[in-house]
């Protein structure tokens, strides 16, 4: 596929899609995510394996004097707050420690008191290692609850009776004193006195013996346990389904999270137009390598689309193209080799120079490639040209010595309808397209010096190249003022 508009790249609109690439792009992050989570589901599995039990109080509202109502329906109402303290109470934690055998703090740890909003219900729930010792808390805790809040009410009551009783006692002693002062004769004024006195304290004690009666009969049940607790079926944790839904969710979206995190402080080159926008080249090409199990095909059909995308951009001024990479093992030497390949089989002379360690490799694709008989053709003896100055004897400068390994002859490969010169011949033609593959940029201290007098082809691969790199070698070059005709975009691996 190839794009050769020089029209920068328009903005798009981010899609649903967009947020999945980086997950599902650095899936190793994501699993480690999952995995994460799923350690974390084995730990709570592991840890909350004890077993809980709960018993449930309804809670009575108790007055203890009948004759000071703060106002109606006080007797309907409950402070569950208070309520609350008196179920955490120490009474109730030390009666709990000594159902279940357990120290007190842990008894206090393992209790827990709920109150149901709008209600005036008290559940107690006890975690606990075995069912027994958890049913034995819940219980202990609920019975003791009842049984404080019982003797509270109790004592109130037993001291509001209390209080009659000694009043009553004195009203009484009081009414014995009067009644054996009354004088003997009827119808006096004394006689008139005390019996009226008589009368007053007989009401009052009447009355007195009423309220002690009605205090008596107030009824000091502090509640109802309406739920025993029972041994649990099952330990008091989750349901297994719902952990582990809940760790994957979990684990899943942390890994999600975190490899977008990371995608974006290490940003690679992913798509074309990532590719296009980050240099401001234009796209000329698009490689597919080899990926899935699938052979050359598509990378050599790409590569003739690639052919005159660059011829159309090179111009009969230059006829030397640079192919350069911003790192090392982003430009592939099927790639390489194969554009030299697919620029002979147009029908073009190619000399082919390759600059990096992978030179024999590549070599060996462009001479597999070859569809008629190597020419090879010995070089001239090794010689010492002496260069002379202006000086009165000659003096040697330098000696170039030819290579004495497989450069000592002269090779050109037939391909298509065109050539492949893997050494440069003795009188080239001035349409020989001289084709270099460059080191990667960060080996070259000054970064541009295989470029001059060049036009450069910036390649990227997809998924390897980051977007930094990528874009300080495009400014280096457009700084530098480097003729650069586009950048290709390479998938797969060679």
């Amino acid at each position: 596929m190839t794009d050769t508009t020089d029209v920068a790249p328009r903005s798009r609109t981010v899609s649903p899609l967009d947020l999945l690439r980086p997950p599902v792009r650095r899936w190793r992050t994501t699993l480690a995510g999952v995995l994460l989570g799923l350690l974390g589901a084995v730990g709570y599995l592991a840890t909350a394996g004890g077993f809980e039990a709960t018993a449930v109080v309804a809670v009575r509202p108790v007055v203890t004097d009948p004759f000071t109502y703060p106002g109606p329906g006080s007797d309907r109402v409950v402070n569950m707050t208070v309520e609350n303290g008196l179920a955490t109470g120490t009474e109730v934690v030390t009666a709990v420690a000594a159902a279940t055998g357990q120290g007190e703090e842990a008894a206090r740890a393992s209790l827990t008191v709920e109150l149901p909003d709008g209600s005036q219900v008290l559940r107690f729930r006890y975690a606990a290692p075995t069912a027994d010792a958890a049913v034995a808390g819940a219980n202990a805790a609920a019975n003791t609850y009842l049984d404080v809040r019982r003797r509270l009410y109790q004592t109130q009551r037993d001291a509001r009776i209390a209080s009659y009783d000694q009043s009553i006692a004195a009203l009484a002693a009081e009414r014995d004193k009067v009644r054996a002062a009354l004088p003997s004769g009827a119808g006096s004024v004394a006689a008139t006195a005390a019996l009226d006195r008589l009368r007053s304290l007989n009401d009052q004690l009447g009355e007195l013996a009423t309220r002690r009666a009605d205090a008596a009969a107030v009824d000091v049940t502090p509640g109802t346990v309406t739920r025993i607790a029972t041994p649990p079926a099952a330990p008091g944790r989750m349901p297994l389904p719902i952990v582990l839904i809940a760790a994957l969710a979990g684990g899943l979206l942390a890994g999600a999270v975190l490899a977008t995190a990371v995608e974006a402080l290490s940003r690679r080159v992913r798509t074309g137009y990532d590719a296009a926008t980050i240099s401001g080249l234009p796209l000329l090409a698009e490689l597919r390598g080899r990926r899935f199990g699938q052979g050359r095909s598509q990378l050599t059909a790409d590569l003739r689309y690639l052919v005159p995308a660059i011829l159309g951009r090179l111009g009969p001024a230059t006829r030397r193209i640079v192919l350069l990479a911003p790192g090392s093992g982003e430009l592939p030497t099927g790639v390489a080799a194969g554009l030299a390949v697919a620029l002979a089989d147009g029908g073009n002379e190619v000399h082919w120079q390759d600059l990096t360690p992978e030179a024999p490799l590549s070599r060996s694709r462009v001479l597999a490639s070859a569809t008629g008989p190597i020419t090879e053709r010995p070089r001239p003896t090794d010689t010492t040209e002496p260069l002379t100055r202006p000086r009165p004897s000659p003096v040697l400068v330098e000696q170039r010595e030819r290579d004495r390994t497989s450069a000592s002859v002269t090779r050109s490969v037939p391909i298509g309808r065109g050539r492949v010169w893997l050494i440069a011949p003795a009188d080239p033609d001035e349409k020989l397209i001289t084709l270099v593959r460059a080191v990667p940029a960060d080996w070259d201290a000054l970064g541009v010096r295989s470029v001059q007098q060049a036009a450069v082809v910036l390649v990227a691969r997809r998924d390897h190249t980051r977007a930094a790199d990528l874009d300080r070698l495009a400014t280096t070059l457009r700084l530098s003022g480097v003729r650069t005709l586009g950048i290709v975009l390479v998938s797969g691996h060679d």
